[in-house]
């Protein structure tokens, strides 16, 4: 999580202001992947 809080101050000055949601959207994407895919690793360990 750390790493994506420094990084996305450089991206949004590299990118012109009208792609800065695009990556907003991007990051949020990813971490809802990753949420999704601990709460599955979650679920199938408790049903063994």
């Amino acid at each position: 999580m750390k790493s994506t809080s420094y990084i996305q101050p450089i991206i949004r000055m590299l990118l012109p202001p009208e792609l800065h949601a695009f990556t907003d959207i991007q990051v949020w994407k990813a971490i809802g992947l990753h949420m999704i895919s601990r709460i599955k690793d979650t679920l199938q360990a408790d049903s063994l």
